[in-house]
Parts: C-alpha cells; structure tokens; sequence
C-alpha cells in the first residue's frame, strides 16, 4: 500500500507519496503553484531523484528556471506581452527582460488546493485545483484547473483538465516544466526524440512561421555540448502519445516521457549548469496567442484535458 505523508516546506506543506516495497516516491507542494518538487526510484541499492526539484522554500522562492511548475494560460513566451482576442487588446506585464516578452503565464506560483488523496496497493493519486475568476485585466477569463498526480511502480502520470468557467469564449493554453536528471551530466546522456519539426524563432525567441524537419536525434544520439532552448512540433502519428526517450548508459536508466497528442508540442531546454534537461509537453506554439497555432479556444463550460508522464526503467 502507497503511503502519505505531509512535511514542512516553509510556511507550507509538502505532500510525498511513498511505496515502502518499491520505494517509487514523489512530493508535491500545492501552495507553490502545485509542483513537482521529486521523483525518486530505487535502483542499484539507492534512490535516484530524477527530477531537478527546489530542495526549499527560499530556493523555489529564487528559481529563475520554472522547474515542475504549471504554465497557464499560456505556455513560453507571448510576443511584446500582448494579444488580442474578441475585438480587444491585452497587455500581460513583461516578465523575459531579455527578450520583451510575457513569459509562462501567471499560474506558476499560485496556490492550489488539495482535492483528494487516493491510496491503494498499485496506485497513488493526489489530485490539485485552482480556480481562477478572471480578476486580471490582462486576462479577464475565468478557468477551472485540475490536476491529477498518479505515482504506480517506475512510473508518474499527470492529468489535467481546463474548464472555462465564465460567460464567454476564452483563449487557453497549457504547459508543464519539468528537469529531468540522472547520476550523469547532461553532456553524456542519450536523448531521442519523435518524429518532428524544428520552429524557427528570431532573435526574441518568437516563431517566425517556418518550420524545418528535425532529425538530429530520431535515433538515440549523445546530447554533448549541444545548448537546445528549442521548440519542436511532433509530426502525426497513428498512436495516441509521442514518446520522448533520455538514457544515461554510464549508470544504465533510462526515462521514457510521453504526452497525449493533444500536446502537438514540446519545448527542449539545456541549462548552463548542464545537470539537467528540460522536457515541456506544451499544448499550443510559442505565442500561440498571436499565431493562432495549437491555441484552444473554450466555449462557456466547454471543458479541455490532456496527459502526460514519465516511466523510468
């Protein structure tokens, strides 16, 4: 039987999720924004935290990186900060100084209220909400969010659902950012990536429209030096996932990530520190707001949901 258990993460509560046989563990904290601050295995008479967490609540509360945390209402990067949508001009502050851009929208470090924790011999769900009225200018839209952490043996699955909760059309998308680590650098995992295309983006970061074949690492290829902050389109497929593979052979793991193909997209991203591996399930393009790509639009109580996750072997 999974086991919960509640410790202390600054003024807030950490929730971890334990199997004493298999070991599998993960820690979520709702207060900051629901994320995913680790996910262990037991491997080689160890554990082993694949995922690039804050250890505390000053660090998160320092994190430039956005790690495990929920991109909404939109995903990356939204050009100059500013939409229109329904006749009507918006304006979301500049949060990328570097680039004058609206970076991952405001849901980040929200606080989310813990629904429901299930425990049984094969399987752990917590499950998170956040309810949003509409009380931003920029983005006058009330949504419904939640969220669903399900932890079995190696393997880590998150379900989402959006619903528009207001009186009008709404413009949505959705994204996650987890850090992937293994025992090894960056530089000597293997990553392996699905059919896809690259996005072209100028010098802000900002699609430009084009699109390139992207095949550099359709077969397990050694990362290296390679610096990738990069956003990719899976190609279609006959399946209903894409499938996203990260090898360390030094240490013998491998992660496999997969995300519905209602996430057409993925961002890749290498941080200089070169300890981990950005992989981000997204549901629309970069600035989707503006181009339109992958942007979902929900009617009055019109209801969006995807998943995505990690198995680790």
């Amino acid at each position: 039987m999974f086991l919960h258990t509640v410790s202390a993460f600054g003024p807030h509560q950490k929730h971890t999720i334990h199997h004493p046989v298999s070991k599998t563990t993960f820690s979520i904290v709702p207060a900051c924004g629901g994320f995913l601050s680790e996910l262990l295995v037991f491997y080689k008479d160890k554990m082993v935290n694949v995922i690039e967490g804050c250890n505390t609540y000053e660090e998160w509360q320092e994190d430039v990186y956005f790690k495990s945390t929920w991109l909404l209402p939109f995903p990356n990067r939204l050009k100059d900060g500013n939409y229109s949508f329904e006749g009507k001009n918006y304006q979301f502050p500049i949060t990328d100084t570097n680039c004058h851009n609206a970076l991952h929208g405001f849901v980040f470090d929200k606080t989310m209220k813990l629904q429901k924790v299930e425990l049984t011999p094969s399987y752990a769900q917590v499950s998170l909400e956040y309810v949003y009225n509409g009380e931003l200018a920029y983005y006058p839209f009330p949504f419904h969010l939640q969220i669903g952490y399900t932890l079995m043996d190696k393997q880590l699955i998150v379900d989402t659902k959006i619903t528009n909760s207001g009186n009008t059309k709404i413009p949505i998308g959705i994204g996650f950012h987890p850090y992937f680590q293994f025992p090894s650098k960056v530089d000597a995992l293997q990553l392996q990536l699905p059919k896809c295309q690259k996005i072209e983006v100028e010098g802000k970061m900002i699609p430009t429209g084009k699109k390139m074949n992207y095949t550099h690492f359709e077969e397990k290829t050694t990362i290296g030096n390679l610096s990738l902050d990069t956003a990719f389109k899976a190609n279609p497929t006959d399946s209903n996932s894409y499938k996203i593979h990260l090898t360390d052979p030094q240490n013998g793991l491998q992660l496999t990530y997969f995300q519905d193909t209602i996430f057409p997209y993925f961002q890749v991203f290498t941080p200089s520190h070169r300890n981990s591996i950005a992989i981000e399930p997204m549901s629309c393009n970069v600035d989707a707001f503006n181009n339109g790509e992958g942007l979902t639009i929900l009617e009055r109580g019109e209801t969006w949901a995807g998943s995505f996750g990690v198995e680790v072997s």
